[in-house]
């Protein structure tokens, strides 16, 4: 660490100091003094810099302090060892100073009409110091800050201004007061006190970052946004705080996006964020893997995954709301759906809904995605089947007993993709391969089995009709079926089964079933696949109809409004849209037995 003698003015390096010194605190200016500047104090001084750095001295030295540090002259950034460990030690430089000078350059002199000198913190003015990067830990480190205006007249202290400095900045009054409160305010509130604030150099954002965090990471000037990434996984690694992925994008263009944020910017909403530990459950744990990030956390369902964050933000009228992130599966991981909203609930809400239950899982979610793994997931989320279950009469229920291929379902087996093989390296114009998939599940009836049905759900390979969704479901009943579920179930089975071979199965079977071959191009039968209701019988001889509709849905997964069903539509041929097929079972009140399907 080199320290200016406040009486020589001469640069004195020390391993590790313990004269005491004042450090200045300010916004850089063209013609600031550097470290090369300062061997030649005669060149020095004809720069605008060095009259901060001789007012400093004087201040210092009026005050019985030997020595100084000043940013822009106590580091020779032409070593990147150097520059690296003063970064890393700065918030330690300025916590550890006898007192701190902080230099509002646009603060203009008090006016001779006034008779406080602390009133400038009470109007709306934006001074400079209050905007950028560096000056926020330069605000909380230093446990004595004395505030110059322009003309270096005293106008207070960090003490004296405390409260009227939380209101200006953000930070909690109690982190003013001593710095090592910082480790009580979760990752999300301490960001929020950098959202509004800026740096010259896009890695700096990051870097100013450091000591409110308490993070040490190389400098690597030249990788842009990447360096607030590169903190964020650094954070990952000392903390279990959820609250680091309570951001929120402002633009709604993007449906989805990595976990980790790009910015402090997008924490300005988490002024109030307050982390709460639940004792009588297992604390979440992540960590950052080659695939993304490992998450251990709770989960409930609100039609899609919701990674609750285990923190609260307070409310206008002083309320606490719960805080969750909405999650959506591909084959590469979960990704942040719908990043410009985060989910804010109260308990009642999670008691309200059919499918909140809290469960610990665990989850890899993609940390952040470039430009083609945005377009390759797009395309895949683009065309998820939702797959909906209804019970329509009391005593009904249905147990998904499997799904294949497996991999091209959620993990929670409630939809699934439209894409077996993607290309890559062979240009925007090859389309993914479509796919079907299926689902075998029991009805049951009083907690007795009323039979196994099968799902198939896919795109037409037609040529008439490619890429036209439909549905297909049989059960068990159906003589036509000849122990097919069973045989299929014993091979999906099998942990080493060809899923190649399963595939062929599975479609020669619909295609036996529901491939029209009459024309002059084969394509799939429409009216048959129409007839979307079946019946069956339990062994009382109650009888039930099972219902699979397909509809296009929204980004929600809900049923768009006044859609008749793609099935009975004409092919969006060339587009992908999500699905929602729902399987709904009741009781058959016509009175009339007929045979099973």
């Amino acid at each position: 660490m080199w320290l200016i003698n406040t009486r020589t003015l001469a640069l004195e390096e020390f391993l590790d100091p313990t004269e005491r010194y004042a450090i200045l605190s300010h916004t850089w200016e063209a013609g600031e003094v550097s470290f090369d500047d300062f061997a030649d104090l005669a060149k020095a001084r004809t720069k605008p810099g060095f009259a901060k750095i001789a007012k400093t001295c004087m201040i210092a030295k009026s005050q019985g302090l030997k020595y100084a540090w000043v940013d822009t002259c106590c580091i020779d950034k032409r070593s990147s060892a150097e520059l690296t460990e003063a970064i890393n030690s700065m918030f330690k430089w300025y916590q550890n100073s006898q007192i701190c000078y902080a230099y509002i350059a646009d603060l203009p002199p008090l006016a001779a009409s006034s008779t406080d000198p602390e009133s400038w913190l009470s109007g709306n003015t934006t001074y400079r110091w209050f905007t950028r990067g560096w000056t926020l830990q330069e605000l909380i480190a230093p446990t004595n800050i004395s505030f110059y205006d322009k003309n270096w007249h005293k106008r207070g202290s960090k003490s004296s201004l405390s409260m009227k400095l939380s209101d200006k900045t953000g930070i909690d009054p109690w982190v003013l007061d001593d710095a090592k409160h910082l480790s009580n305010s979760p990752i999300a509130r301490r960001m929020s006190w950098a959202s509004h604030r800026q740096t010259t150099r896009v890695e700096d954002m990051a870097y100013c970052l450091l000591g409110i965090f308490n993070i040490h990471m190389p400098m690597i000037y030249g990788e842009g946004a990447r360096a607030f990434i590169r903190l964020q996984e650094e954070l990952a690694k000392e903390t279990n705080d959820l609250s680091l992925f309570a951001w929120t994008r402002e633009e709604p263009t993007n449906e989805f996006s990595g976990l980790l944020a790009t910015s402090p910017s997008q924490f300005a909403h988490c002024r109030t964020v307050v982390r709460y530990i639940d004792h009588r459950t297992s604390p979440p744990k992540f960590a950052i893997t080659n695939q993304g990030v490992q998450i251990e956390a709770h989960v409930f369902q609100d039609k899609f995954d919701v990674l609750n964050l285990d923190c609260v933000i307070e409310t206008t009228n002083g309320e606490y709301q719960s805080v969750g992130i909405y999650l959506l599966w591909s084959t590469s991981g979960f990704v942040r759906f719908r990043p410009s909203h985060l989910l804010r609930y109260t308990d009642n809400y999670k008691t309200q809904s059919s499918e909140s239950t809290m469960k610990m899982t665990s989850l890899t979610v993609i940390k952040r995605l470039n430009d083609s793994e945005y377009s390759e997931i797009s395309k895949e989320i683009s065309g998820h089947f939702y797959v909906r279950h209804q019970m329509l009469d009391q005593g009904l229920s249905l147990r998904v007993l499997t799904v294949f291929p497996e991999r091209l379902w959620s993990p929670d087996q409630s939809y699934a993709i439209t894409t077996q093989i993607s290309w890559f390296g062979a240009g925007p114009d090859i389309d993914p391969r479509p796919f079907f998939a299926s689902q075998v599940f029991d009805i049951e009836y009083d907690e007795r089995p009323i039979c196994r049905c099968v799902l198939v759900i896919g795109l037409s390979n037609g040529s008439k009709s490619k890429d036209r969704p439909y549905t297909a479901l049989w059960s068990d009943q159906c003589p036509e079926n000849d122990g097919f579920i069973e045989s299929l179930l014993q091979d999906a089975r099998q942990s080493r089964m060809d899923i190649i071979r399963l595939e062929l199965k599975i479609r020669g079977f619909v295609d036996a079933r529901y491939l029209d071959k009459s024309g002059d191009d084969t394509d799939m039968d429409w009216a048959r696949l129409a007839q979307n209701s079946i019946r069956v019988v339990d062994h009382t001889g109650r009888r039930f109809i099972v219902d699979h509709d397909l509809r296009l849905a929204d980004r929600q997964g809900n049923a768009v409004p006044g859609d008749r069903g793609i099935v009975t539509s004409p092919p969006p041929i060339g587009k992908r849209y999500p699905y929602v097929v729902t399987v709904s079972v009741r009781k058959d009140r016509t009175g009339r037995l007929v045979t099973a399907r």
